[in-house]
């Protein structure tokens, strides 16, 4: 199974002190889990390899990290601290110009304004998302985009414009044959 090859990789990585395959293996490791709906297993993964990425100064490790553990924490009901890593996410990804990470963290950090009905900022998050999205060709994330700025102007009650977004958004899944 591909849990045991990672567990095989994580062993030698340790037996060899190699803290960046620990760090990649740990990794993995939780995003099986995560994806076995073994949320809180998830996190402890994720926090270890956090953990590694941030001796390694590795900032495009620490951004993942930060992101997947904001997943992690808001599916597990802790929205605030999973906002907390959104947002050092966010700002490490800006550091280092990682558009992919700016884009998926704005759009976590939109999902978490409109909670709390904070419009204008939800709208600003999902609006660069969408921005950046589009200028990489990304169009599954940008119809990601689109269904939450649909959802912002829903909660406004702008429904004309709410229904637009979802059409744009619905298009795009068409296209893409998204499941």
């Amino acid at each position: 199974t591909a849990q045991g090859y990672v567990e095989q990789s994580l062993a030698l990585s340790r037996r060899l002190h190699y803290d960046y395959g620990i760090a990649r293996a740990m990794q993995i490791l939780g995003n099986l889990a995560y994806d076995q709906d073994k949320i809180s297993e998830a996190r402890d993964y994720f926090l270890e390899s956090l953990t590694r990425y941030r001796a390694l100064g590795d900032q495009v490790g620490i951004g993942t990290m930060l992101l997947n553990l904001g997943s992690a924490c808001s599916v597990l009901g802790d929205k605030e601290t999973a906002h907390i890593y959104q947002q050092e996410c966010l700002s490490i990804s800006r550091a280092i110009g990682h558009k992919g990470l700016i884009s998926t963290t704005s759009r976590a950090l939109g999902l978490h304004a409109l909670a709390h009905n904070q419009f204008d900022q939800a709208r600003s998050y999902a609006e660069e998302s969408l921005k950046i999205t589009l200028a990489l060709g990304d169009r599954s994330n940008s119809g990601f985009a689109l269904l939450l700025l649909g959802d912002i102007a829903h909660a406004q009650g702008q429904v004309t414009q709410a229904l637009s977004y979802y059409l744009q958004n619905l298009e795009i899944m068409v296209a893409i044959n998204y499941r």
